[in-house]
């Protein structure tokens, strides 16, 4: 089973009731979703329409998550952005 020490990322699982503020705020209307906390703050990951498309498939969600937290960088460290 995928956990967050595989991706190496620190993480928690919780319902937008308990999310804090500013999380809260990133989420509201876009659940369900996968958010990751970066050196910039929060960021979604993952929406509605990425989990659809792994129906169910544990496999397709680990690299599907894989990916956005590569493309996101670690936490604690905000990646180059394009202008």
């Amino acid at each position: 089973m995928l956990s967050c020490r595989d991706l190496q990322i620190p993480c928690r699982a919780g319902t937008h009731p308990a999310c804090p503020n500013d999380l809260g705020a990133l989420v509201r209307k876009r659940t369900p979703c996968v958010v990751g906390e970066t050196a910039g703050g929060f960021e979604l990951l993952l929406g509605r329409t990425d989990l659809e498309a792994c129906r169910g498939d544990v496999l397709c969600l680990e690299a599907v998550l894989r990916r956005a937290v590569d493309e996101a960088g670690p936490a604690g460290e905000s990646p180059p952005r394009a202008a």
